[in-house]
């Protein structure tokens, strides 16, 4: 196998730059780490780190990047829904703002596995 079929497509490092950006902006340092929202914060900031990773693995069409992928959508769905139940008294609501990203970018994920499969080929 040759390094020309390993590398990543147009597509998937735009996902990476994307997944990257998003991580990067959820450090906001507009909102520091406060005491009463530790737990909260701490969910947050390692969603940042496994959007890095999982940004790198991406951009590197690394074998792994799939399962890097899917703990930081699960983890950016966490910390969504999390954030929106301290904010939003009604259920519904709540679950509409955590199935509409989830199905998105299960989606991309999707397309990402896809690609990676037929660069290995």
């Amino acid at each position: 196998m040759n390094d020309a079929s390993q590398q990543a497509t147009s597509g998937m490092k735009a996902v990476a730059l994307l997944i990257g950006w998003i991580s990067f902006a959820q450090l906001d340092p507009r909102d520091p780490f406060n005491l009463p929202e530790t737990a909260y914060n701490a969910v947050v900031l390692v969603a940042a780190i496994a959007g890095v990773v999982a940004a790198i693995s991406i951009w590197l069409n690394a074998s792994w990047m799939i399962f890097a992928y899917g703990a930081w959508l699960v983890l950016m769905i966490v910390a969504r829904v999390w954030h929106d139940a301290q904010i939003e008294p009604v259920i519904w609501k709540v679950a509409l703002g955590a199935v509409i990203p989830a199905i998105f970018l299960g989606v991309v994920g999707w397309f990402l596995h896809r690609d990676q499969r037929r660069t290995r080929v």
